[in-house]
């Protein structure tokens, strides 16, 4: 009797260790950098999510901060201003997403002197206009975003 219960429970627990191979763990690889010139800082986010050494997910976040440049210059932080800033932030930002295939600005979040932005990735065009980057230490593998990132100044941590 205690053969046949030790015999399931062995099986059992081969059972439900075989069920949870081969699913990956999902991980986040998020690499930032502060850039400070002419009053004005800009915190930059690159965030990957990866199942297993596989990029799953990519977005950009910016957060420009004008505070600094706008008392160095004696600017009054007025509605209309906030808004022309908005826009230029967004017209530039637009302008070097053109030639990127794959990546969406979203809305652009306007806080007085200090904006934010998400910029999104569609992975299925990603894989299709870029597939050497899933490729093995390619730029959308965890390895190979960590390495990019870094070489750019960007400082990386997983979470």
């Amino acid at each position: 009797m205690k053969k046949k219960i030790l015999g399931f429970l062995v099986c059992a627990f081969m059972i439900l260790s075989l069920t949870g191979c081969g699913k990956e763990e999902e991980k986040t690889l998020t690499c930032k950098q502060n850039i400070t010139q002419s009053g004005m800082s800009i915190d930059m986010s690159s965030i990957g999510v990866f199942e297993g050494s596989n990029l799953k997910e990519y977005r950009l976040e910016y957060v420009y901060d004008y505070t600094e440049l706008f008392k160095q210059t004696g600017v009054e932080v007025t509605d209309e201003v906030a808004e022309q800033m908005k826009e230029s932030v967004k017209t530039q930002l637009e302008t070097q997403l053109k030639s990127q295939k794959g990546l969406t600005l979203g809305d652009i979040k306007n806080d007085g002197n200090v904006f934010s932005v998400t910029i999104t990735s569609d992975y299925e065009t990603l894989k299709k206009e870029y597939p050497n980057g899933f490729k093995k230490d390619g730029e959308f593998t965890y390895e190979g975003f960590k390495n990019e990132n870094t070489k750019n100044g960007l400082t990386c941590e997983e979470s």
